[in-house]
């Protein structure tokens, strides 16, 4: 695997979701998941590091196991594909577990939110890896 498409992957995976989740959760919302119990105003800069820490570490393993998928089609829909599956994942750690362990006054509005915001940062980083493995003409399982 080449480590060029490596970090480019991992730096395309971090400026995608940290920047959507900062903003949906912290800047356009953040009156809304602190009602949900989301968490709380102390939380807010120990989260976003923390969270930070993690989209790196995420996004090492992501490009990993995208160089290993195979998945048809164009380079798009391949990252497409294989973003719509992290998506489901994702959703099922993320939201599905939430919302079984917390009480949550309006649980199908704070789903709904999180899966809005999910697919549109798990839809871009689809599209911008299929871009990346397109520019440099390379399938993802043979990266």
């Amino acid at each position: 695997m080449k480590i060029k498409i490596v970090i480019l992957s991992i730096i395309i995976y971090v400026i995608t979701i940290f920047p959507i989740t900062a903003l949906w959760h912290v800047g356009f919302f953040q009156e809304l998941y602190l009602e949900f119990g989301y968490f709380n105003q102390e939380e807010t800069f120990l989260a976003g590091v923390s969270g930070l820490i993690n989209i790196f570490v995420q996004g090492f393993i992501l490009a990993i196991l995208y160089s290993k998928t195979q998945f048809h089609g164009s380079h798009i829909m391949q990252g497409v594909k294989f973003s719509g599956l992290i998506f489901v994942f994702y959703f099922s750690i993320q939201v599905i577990n939430f919302v079984v362990r917390k009480e949550i006054n309006d649980m199908p509005f704070f789903i709904l939110m999180e899966f809005i915001y999910m697919l549109i940062q798990f839809s871009i980083y689809g599209v911008l890896m299929g871009v990346l493995y397109r520019k440099f003409d390379v399938k993802p399982h043979s990266a």
